[in-house]
């Protein structure tokens, strides 16, 4: 087969969806099939392969609303041109914005199936907020009737987590739904620095270090954990946090750190390369990972976090449920204390931690990259034999 994949956010910006349909399109390759890549051209990086996958540009603006993302234009007869020359015969789009738009064009002007993986809960109000800058009355209705545009054009909607595919398919009950999560190399992860090393390129870095990683944005929350760190820093100095990532909300948590007076137990990384990161052992050595987003749907860094046999803290949201299971600790989201309560049990119970870690460790199959392929493999040719 070849499968064209089309992404609203692309390299050098990273986010879950890139890192997971990366690692799809990796293994739909070893398994034998085609990739094409196509997304919106930003300035200093075009290269024409990624990963060895050609990647098609379209012109593109940034985004006002979302910093790092850019727009193209929602209809392009330059790409309709291109899947046909290509000989493409499955489009799989990734978010619900101009790239989806092209994708569906494309399909529909050459009667070819397509493929919709509903990866960010954008109908949640903090999301809406963080995006509009504002309470917009009725904005969930009208973000749910936005999403339904999509899904409506779509042969297969497929979910990540179970509890978001029963949500979109109670509002859409017409369509066909497939849960397959999100993938992950297990290889990739099985090494990591020793422990002692990390105290020297991380200086404080301790057996009480918890790690967060991702994009740092204002809709992953990551001021809730700065505050919790804080918070259970007062109770036990040698708690720690590292945050490893970049984006438009870096400055105003630094300011926060150190407003809180615990800029130096908080160390910001900036961005590490994947490669660079799986192998330093920050996520292998990390007390746990935490995170208080609510809008995720199945973070690829906190299935990361797993396959590196590390225990997790995570908002007590629905989504999270599916991958907590006595593994972790749960807080209520957005609640400061209760967060800070987890991280001083987390750091100081070594019985409930050991066990923790013991439950991770055997978590990470579900979630092996190449069984994720065969299955979203099994999806694209049930779409062929109907076509």
């Amino acid at each position: 087969m070849r499968i064209a994949f089309f992404f609203e956010i692309f390299y050098p910006q990273i986010n879950g969806v890139v890192t997971s349909t990366l690692n799809l399109a990796l293994n739909l390759k070893k398994r034998g099939h085609e990739v094409l890549f196509c997304a919106p051209k930003s300035r200093g990086f075009e290269t024409t392969h990624f990963h060895g996958i050609e990647t098609y540009y379209l012109e593109s603006v940034p985004f006002f609303a979302y910093p790092g993302m850019h727009v193209t234009l929602p209809w392009s007869y330059r790409v309709v041109g291109k899947i046909r020359r290509d000989g493409i015969d499955v489009l799989h789009f990734t978010g619900p914005f101009t790239l989806g738009i092209n994708a569906i064009n494309a399909a529909r002007r050459l009667d070819l199936p397509v493929v919709q993986t509903f990866h960010t809960m954008i109908a949640d109000p903090s999301y809406i907020k963080y995006v509009t800058r504002m309470d917009l009355p009725h904005g969930e209705l009208l973000t749910w009737q936005y999403i339904g545009l999509f899904v409506r054009e779509s042969d297969v909607i497929t979910c990540p987590s179970r509890y978001i595919l029963e949500k979109v398919r109670r509002r859409f009950p017409e369509h066909r739904y497939v849960h397959i999560s999100n993938g992950i190399d297990l290889r990739d992860f099985q090494h990591g620095a020793h422990a002692h090393d990390l105290p020297a390129r991380w200086p404080g870095f301790n057996d009480k270090t918890f790690l967060f990683v991702g994009r740092l944005g204002q809709e992953k929350s990551i001021d809730v954990v700065i505050r919790g760190v804080a918070e259970a820093a007062r109770e036990d100095p040698d708690i720690r946090l590292v945050v490893v990532g970049e984006g438009p909300a870096a400055e105003g948590l630094r300011e926060l750190a150190r407003s809180l007076g615990c800029a130096d137990r908080v160390l910001f990384t900036g961005r590490i390369d994947h490669d660079t990161l799986l192998r330093s052992g920050l996520i292998h050595k990390a007390r746990a990972f935490v995170t208080a987003s609510r809008t995720e749907i199945q973070s690829m860094t906190v299935l990361e976090a797993i396959a590196c046999g590390t225990p997790l803290v995570v908002a007590n949201v629905e989504p999270m449920e599916e991958i907590i299971d006595g593994n972790g600790l749960f807080f209520d989201p957005d609640n400061v204390k209760d967060l800070a309560d987890c991280l001083l049990r987390m750091s100081s119970d070594e019985g409930m931690y050991a066990e923790f870690r013991r439950r991770t460790a055997q978590m990470s199959a579900r979630f092996d990259g190449a069984e994720v392929a065969r299955q979203f493999e099994e999806v694209y040719q049930s779409l062929l034999r109907k076509g």
